[in-house]
């Protein structure tokens, strides 16, 4: 349908639209509304996706710390901090990158609705440390430290907004209101350290922002640089998700150390849309710490370092893929077929180091290291054999410029690409009206042939017989939901015991014997040097462990989930015994039957547990732990402490996973009571609608004819228009 616009589609399903509304009192609301929500879903992002000569947009996806900021200031910046780096979730912000030949900046604040959505958030956080002031202020005297135990035991998005409103007081209650009618505000770039970043004085209250820069490398290429997953302002979470449905193509960041966990997939599977992405890379981030993870022991080979770290990298990648696919996730299926063809044509995965490369830039320049940056370089001289400190081998080392190659393939694609995203993006929405305009024609067939077939005496024996259907039925109905219960809370309950069993794993970190310094003895030739060594702990190795455990607890809390409801296999339970009672009987039609069993069905909806953030774990461990390094003594207190968070962690899940279990009880027993009465009172509504046709059973039939015709008709321009 390559010469098929944006017009054609639209005039088409307007018309149709058009003709379609005209039928509810034929066919019922129900279809209708359908149509109608495929229509609008279709409306809402068309003008952004098809406007002609349009620039290519680019997401930068990935979670909180996974680098996003610092690896755009070095693709686009040559590692100049433009972008400010994120230190929490409530300072990560929503950025669109644009060319500009005159630089300038502007701001969006959060509107007065969203505002009081984050008010609510931290006064929940007031009302949860009071409680938690009040239990615990008779056993904890030192006032420091009770306030750090009151803090970790609070939902960090409570935190977060908290975060905001207590930022937000440096403003006075007349400028906040006025800021937040404002609404946006266009800046000079200069002035932005204002208005974002854990400094910016008005940043708490800017939902996003937008740069025009002077740079080649953002011509005919806008760039929208995204919060992390699980935002906890929905506002600002929602513009996120409108904006990712724009895009052209996707840049995936993963922290090299645990890529592609189960939070990033989850990431891709919930956050992009579910068409219209045409090109997808994923970028390793932070692959200096990656490599210094390496287990091998004593002083390694770099490169062999780098190559076994790169390898395991992209078998995490094609495993993570490679499973969804396995699994039927058709709500990704294009992404990951698109990913699979281009494996074929150019590199997909790429490693990189924005610090590494930031190194690099300031040594051309004679500039000082952060005390971060030494440690890094300091550990990789330590480690590996062919290590260098010079800018070339640093530069090459960090990948960026290996990826500023793929950046301008992507831009050199341009027109490729965004022809792609509208021709996939016309057929996806024409294919969706096509399904809900011939649901509606079927349904208008199916009524015509009832009209032919059936009188009102008929219509109301029917209803009887729909009764004692249902009545009959009911316990059989009511026994299958409580099957899928036992089984169910079955899962939950092996799922408890082997997470209590999981922890054990990741107790254990890294501790090695280094060398700290050296001194000499003596004189003459008496004189003897000493070497002094002292164990060490990096503090990163231990968030490791604690993210590891948390990736592998929502791997296996959504395993268990995308098994615990087999909507499948429940829905074909409860139509057998349906059709088994439909079978004492003649005069029901099966297929209008089922059709609304299947209706019924697709509403069910299992409480979701969501995913545990590792963030709301390691901000605890860093709090108590605020070095990179802990030495000797220390060393044990550290071991103590990560076991009370592994412990903390599996009770949170625990705790959970047995709520969980209550509402999945709940759920499931209101479900087994009143599905069968929503059935009975569905199949009802519908032969009472045949009952209504009837009374005028000829007008009816002329105009059902005259309905169907017209949507046949339809139907079959949709159909020339999607091939």
């Amino acid at each position: 349908m390559s010469s098929v616009t944006i017009k054609d589609l639209d005039a088409l399903a307007s018309k149709t639209l058009k003709i379609v509304v005209e039928g509810k009192d034929l066919v019922g609301e129900d279809a209708i509304n359908n149509y109608q929500k495929a229509y609008d879903d279709f409306k809402k992002n068309a003008k952004a996706v098809m406007e002609p000569d349009r620039t290519m947009r680019l997401g930068i996806v990935g979670q909180v710390k996974a680098g996003k900021s610092s690896f755009l200031n070095a693709l686009l910046f040559n590692g100049r901090d433009i972008l400010p780096k994120a230190a929490t979730p409530m300072t990560a912000n929503l950025t669109k990158i644009c060319y500009a030949e005159e630089p300038y900046a502007k701001v969006h604040y959060y509107s007065e609705e969203a505002w009081r959505g984050i008010k609510d958030l931290s006064q929940k956080y007031d009302k949860a440390y009071q409680e938690e002031y009040e239990k615990l202020k008779s056993s904890i005297k030192n006032e420091r430290k009770l306030h750090r135990e009151i803090v970790q035991n609070i939902d960090e998005d409570w935190k977060a907004c908290k975060e905001l409103t207590e930022k937000a007081k440096a403003l006075s209650p007349a400028e906040l209101s006025e800021k937040l009618r404002e609404g946006e505000k266009t800046i000079r770039l200069e002035e932005l350290a204002e208005y974002v970043g854990s400094q910016g004085r008005l940043a708490p209250i800017v939902e996003w922002t937008e740069m025009g820069i002077d740079t080649q490398s953002l011509k005919d290429v806008e760039i929208y640089d995204t919060p992390g997953l699980g935002d906890p302002v929905r506002s600002r979470g929602k513009k996120t998700e409108d904006f990712l449905k724009k895009c052209d193509a996707v840049i995936v960041l993963s922290m090299a150390s645990q890529f592609m966990g189960e939070a990033d997939v989850n990431l891709i599977l919930d956050k992009l849309p579910n068409e219209g992405i045409r090109r997808m890379s994923f970028v390793a981030s932070k692959f200096d710490s990656a490599m210094l993870d390496d287990s091998s022991r004593g002083k390694a080979n770099l490169e062999e370092i780098f190559n076994k770290t790169y390898y395991v990298i992209k078998g995490s990648l094609e495993k993570s893929l490679g499973k969804q696919v396995a699994q039927g996730n058709k709500r990704k299926e294009a992404i990951f077929d698109k990913v699979k063809e281009e494996a074929s044509d150019h590199d997909y995965l790429y490693t990189i180091s924005s610090l590494l490369y930031g190194v690099a830039q300031k040594k051309k320049k004679n500039l000082p290291l952060s005390d971060e940056e030494k440690i890094i370089i300091e550990r990789m001289q330590e480690r590996f054999n062919g290590m260098s400190t010079e800018p070339d081998f640093l530069e090459d080392l960090a990948g960026i410029d290996d990826f500023k190659k793929e950046f301008e393939l992507i831009r050199a694609d341009k027109e490729k690409i965004i022809q792609e995203r509208q021709a996939d993006y016309l057929n996806k929405q024409s294919l969706k009206l096509l399904k809900e305009l011939d649901n509606i024609y079927t349904k208008a067939t199916r009524r015509l042939a009832g009209l032919k077939n059936k009188d009102i005496a008929a219509i109301k024996e029917q209803l009887e017989l729909v009764h004692e259907l249902i009545t009959k039925q009911r316990n059989k109905i009511k026994v299958i939901f409580e099957e899928e219960e036992f089984d169910i809370r079955s899962r939950y309950t092996a799922l408890a015991d082997e997470i209590k069993r999981m922890k054990k794993n990741y107790q254990l970190f890294p501790v090695k014997n280094v060398q700290t310094g050296s001194y000499t003895s003596g004189h003459l030739w008496w004189k003897k040097e000493h070497i002094t060594n002292e164990y060490v702990a990096e503090i990163v190795d231990v968030e490791n462990n604690i993210t590891n455990y948390v990736d592998d607890l929502n791997k296996k809390i959504n395993d268990n989930e995308s098994r615990s409801l087999d909507s499948n296999s429940l829905g074909n339970k409860i139509k057998a015994t349906v059709i088994e009672g439909i079978e004492n009987t003649r005069k029901l039609d099966e297929d209008e039957i089922i059709d609304v069993v299947n209706s019924r069905l697709r509403k069910l909806r299992l409480p979701s547990y969501g995913l545990l953030k590792s963030v709301n774990y390691t901000n605890k461990l860093t709090a108590s732990y605020p070095s990179s390094r802990v030495y000797g003594e220390e060393i044990s207190g550290l071991k103590q402490k990560l076991g009370r968070i592994l412990t903390e962690i599996g009770s949170d899940v625990a705790k959970g996973l047995e709520n969980k279990d209550q509402e999945i009880t709940s759920y499931l027993d209101a479900e087994s009571v009143s599905f069968a009465d929503e059935l009975e009172k569905a199949l009802s509504k519908d032969l009472q609608e045949q009952e209504v046709l009837l009374q005028n059973a000829e007008q009816s039939k002329n105009s059902l004819e005259g309905y169907s015709t017209l949507l046949k008709a339809e139907k079959e321009k949709l159909v020339d228009l999607t091939d």
